[in-house]
């Protein structure tokens, strides 16, 4: 929690999905690009995604991501496609660029 803090305090805006008062997702923009998309495992392929990214969408349109292998599909069902090869992020993490129109 205190990183997504220091990261809204720098510029980024997080949006939450609550059910019955609690955290079910969490959708972090900063600059048009989403650093962090989360919803519980259970709760995926449901709508929470999609309603947190129409929220963001609603203030300023999220334009690119670096999505995790497992999570293209989904990022490509929000209308997101790679724009690049896996890439190596410092921290060691591999990700694929997306973009949107």
């Amino acid at each position: 929690a205190a990183v997504i803090v220091a990261r809204d305090q720098d510029g980024g805006t997080t949006y939450v999905a609550l059910f019955q008062g609690v955290i079910i997702g969490v959708l972090q923009v900063r600059e048009r690009h989403i650093a962090l998309l989360f919803v519980l495992p259970e709760l995926q392929s449901r709508g929470v995604g999609r309603a947190l990214l129409r929220a963001a969408d609603a203030e300023i349109k999220c334009l690119s991501v670096h999505a995790s292998a497992n999570s293209v599909s989904a990022y490509m069902r929000y209308g997101f496609m790679p724009s690049g090869a896996d890439q190596l992020a410092d921290d060691g993490i591999r990700f694929i660029p997306m973009r949107r129109a």
